[in-house]
């Protein structure tokens, strides 16, 4: 099994209501959340430092 299949399997069995993006993200309906952080999530060196830490 490939990890892109595999991932899309999970996510399919997890049952979650919609396909989400982070650039469908709602600053409005949550005033906590900044612009900057949320972004940050989607750098590549985030994913790289989390893929360290595990």
């Amino acid at each position: 099994m490939t990890g892109n299949f595999a991932a899309s399997s999970l996510i399919r069995a997890a049952r979650f209501p919609r396909p989400k993006r982070l650039e469908d993200f709602r600053f409005e309906k949550n005033p906590y959340a900044s612009p900057e952080i949320i972004g940050e999530l989607k750098s590549p060196a985030r994913s790289r430092r989390a893929v360290l830490r595990s």
